[in-house]
């Protein structure tokens, strides 16, 4: 799952696909509401559109995370 997710969210970044990468997202909460990285990427993707509130809910949503994930706590740092 990890390995999805990361490259998922490499792709939105790097090649502005930022609305895709949310609606995948979208359906991987859907499908695994109990799953860190679907949350953790899309506060991610939240940060990146700037819907800071809506980051910090989806990243307190895993808080305190059981894995290292890069860019968790400056992500979250960054939406206070």
């Amino acid at each position: 799952m990890s390995c999805s997710c990361f490259f998922l969210h490499a792709w939105a970044v790097r090649d502005s696909h930022l609305q895709e990468a949310e609606e995948l997202c979208r359906n991987l909460l859907r499908e695994l509401p109990e799953e860190d990285e679907p949350h953790l990427y899309m506060g991610l993707i939240c940060h990146a559109f700037g819907s800071y509130q809506q980051a910090v809910r989806e990243l307190d949503a895993i808080y305190p995370p059981d894995t290292y994930y890069p860019y968790y706590y400056s992500t979250y740092g960054d939406c206070l």
